[in-house]
């Protein structure tokens, strides 16, 4: 995680996250504590952002502690669901990522896949943040290098570059994507047999090397996913002498420091190619080796790719007896992980029901926010902050934006004549009416009730004549209604509205309430004179320029 934006936090929680993100680099041990205060004074001030980000650390560190026997799910499950509260893009994309690396380590592919599928949409929200969108385009062609599918796995690989240089940053995060990016590139197309490409990724490993700092250079071009890529291309070019000199390296470099989690996968990978051809006693030390590593980190997938590389190891040295012990243990953990794997889904699914519950219910109260009770189109509420983007995107494009207001002409005798059953329906009838209009062309309309028995309607890039004929339109749709008003002497009765309209281009300095007002002061005209019918200006009345 190479940046987290602090601004809109309380200052205590900005400066405690500011300081747990400067600890993160040096693997502070103190972190576990600054993780439950952030949650202590996320829940004091009841910040939901700052939860989700409590929640996906604790998940982190109880992961690099404990595995999945640990609280991590649950963790991850109460981080993503503050996350989702909030839209904080940043958090889901690094929440589902972390997801797939998860089930990716533990040979789940398909489930790793449609985590980083929903990681790679949260990224492409962010189009400040080409580092995350890089991050899961790298982690997606993993999957497809796991799958076989080299040609889509080299064109994640190199999105994934694309998008890191694009950055031009210099720090260890960036220059350790942009290797690792190269390196899977380059195995991808010695999969393919593309000889000449994969050396053309080594190449440009070896420039990136030129330009990186020497303590960055030992980090990377010292581990062992770098010797494992320069011994697997020296092996498919069938050099056997350069072979033979990279191995007591690649074997120094295991010895020096233990092998991260995420390269454990392709060192057993390296190992199963050098079994074809004669180096059995570099894969029998390193196998040595690897063997305490794997079982630390506690993966079974791990554990059961290993196993298999036994029985191949010791019936190539024609060790029958070692090779049926190895296939025995192969067994027990293959079933061990079959039943990981129903877990494994089992978590994926009611993860999703409860973030699926979560994000409607979210929906329910955003749509009550902005919905009217009565009529269930907009409130005013949203209608202002509809309007202002409306306008503004007009003042922007130099096109039209009309505003027409509209009441309800003696709305008074429909309360005090049939009561407030009638009036209620009145304003939903002239709401349906609204509405229908607005569906037909969301694009070019919206509309809202402003209050009481007066509703808004707004246009944009739409001339005086497109206008009026919509405006025409509602009035016929509402005059042609019926509303039953359970009066035996007048059984049914109609409605009237009269309506005032402005449309123009928004000049410059004018602000929407001008719209507003001038729209107000045609409606006011109507209402002195005839009522039930439309009027329209294209600017403020001259009484108050």
């Amino acid at each position: 995680m190479e940046r987290i934006d602090t601004g809109q936090f309380d200052r205590k929680i900005k400066a405690l996250i500011d300081d747990i993100m400067e600890k993160r680099l040096s693997l502070d041990p103190g972190l576990s504590k600054r993780y439950d205060q952030l949650l202590k004074f996320a829940e004091e001030k009841k910040d939901v952002r700052a939860l989700g980000m409590a929640y996906y650390f604790l998940a982190e560190y109880d992961y690099d502690k404990a595995g999945r026997s640990g609280k991590y799910e649950t963790y991850l499950s109460q981080a993503i669901t503050c996350q989702q509260e909030v839209l904080d893009y940043v958090m889901l994309t690094h929440s589902y990522n972390f997801l797939g690396m998860d089930v990716s380590f533990h040979g789940h592919p398909e489930l790793a896949f449609d985590y980083y599928r929903k990681a790679e949409g949260y990224a492409s929200q962010l189009d400040d943040r080409l580092d995350l969108q890089a991050l899961v385009a790298y982690n997606m062609g993993l999957v497809f290098l796991h799958m076989a599918d080299y040609e889509e796995a080299i064109s994640y690989f190199m999105n994934a570059i694309t998008k890191i240089e694009k950055e031009k940053q210099d720090s260890p995060y960036y220059n350790r994507l942009r290797v690792m990016s190269r390196i899977k590139e380059g195995m991808a197309h010695i999969k393919k047999n593309e000889l000449t490409e994969a050396s053309r990724c080594m190449e440009e490993l070896r420039a990136i090397e030129r330009d990186m700092p020497d303590d960055q250079q030992f980090e990377y071009y010292q581990a062992p996913v770098f010797w494992i890529f320069e011994m697997t291309l020296t092996h498919a070019k069938k050099d056997m002498e350069q072979c033979n000199i990279l191995i007591p390296q690649f074997i120094h470099s295991i010895r020096q420091k233990p092998v991260k989690t995420e390269a454990v996968g392709d060192v057993l990978d390296v190992l199963f190619n050098m079994l074809d051809g004669d180096f059995d006693d570099f894969v029998g030390e390193t196998m040595e080796i690897m063997k305490p590593r794997i079982e630390s980190t506690n993966i079974l997938n791990f554990r059961m790719i290993y196993s298999r590389l036994a029985v191949y190891y010791y019936r190539k040295k024609k060790e029958d007896e070692r090779a049926l012990e190895a296939a025995a243990e192969f067994f027990d953990i293959a079933e061990q992980h079959r039943r990981e794997s129903e877990k494994a889904y089992a978590y994926f699914i009611k993860l999703q029901a409860e973030l699926d519950k979560a994000r409607l219910e979210n929906e329910r109260l955003e749509k009550k926010a902005i919905t009217d009770e009565l009529t269930q189109i907009s409130n005013r509420f949203h209608f202002n902050e509809v309007s202002e983007k409306m306008f503004k995107d007009a003042a922007k494009k130099r096109i039209n934006l009309g505003v027409e207001i509209l009441d309800v002409d003696n709305f008074k005798r429909y309360n005090d004549g049939f009561g407030h059953q009638v009036g209620d329906l009145c304003l939903q009838t002239l709401a349906k009416v609204l509405d229908g209009v607005m569906k037909e062309d969301p694009e070019h309309i919206f509309v809202a009730r402003y209050g009481g028995d007066e509703f808004v309607a707004v246009y944009i890039g739409m001339s005086d004549d497109e206008v009026m004929d919509m405006a025409k339109l509602i009035r016929e749709r509402v005059v042609s209604s019926q509303i039953e008003t359970g009066d035996e002497n007048e059984p049914f009765t109609t409605i009237s509205i009269s309506q005032g309209i402005r449309n123009c281009i928004p000049p410059d300095g004018s602000r929407l309430w001008d719209y507003m007002f001038t729209a107000d002061h045609a409606l006011y005209n109507i209402k002195q004179k005839t009522k039930g019918e439309i009027c329209l200006l294209n600017e403020i009345p001259d009484i108050e320029k």
